[in-house]
């Protein structure tokens, strides 16, 4: 073969080689880049879980306080009874007087 041959035979060749490091340094890359977003879902949904349980656990417990609070009608309610007992008293205690003074 002649020299140019040659020369154009050896620099095809050193593009496939190159082409060949290129092909392989970037599915080394693409290799890296799926396994970490495989790795980042995964936690991703495992961390979802873990809030949508603390989510439901949260709503438990505000479901369970709203049937706990203590209203203004609950409220005033004891404060009816209280007046009626203080009254009731006041009643008692003046007839009680009124029967001493006879």
């Amino acid at each position: 073969m002649s020299e140019a041959t040659e020369e154009a035979a050896a620099a095809a060749e050193s593009k496939r080689t190159i082409e060949r490091h290129f092909q392989s340094i970037a599915l080394t890359i693409l290799t890296g880049v799926t396994a970490w977003f495989g790795l980042t879902v995964q936690d991703s949904t495992v961390k979802l879980a873990t809030l949508t349980e603390r989510l439901s656990g949260l709503e438990r417990q505000i479901s369970d306080s709203r049937e706990q609070v203590y209203t203004s009608r609950d409220a005033q309610k004891d404060l009816d009874l209280r007046d009626s007992v203080m009254q009731n008293l006041a009643a008692r205690v003046l007839a009680l007087e009124s029967a001493k003074r006879k």
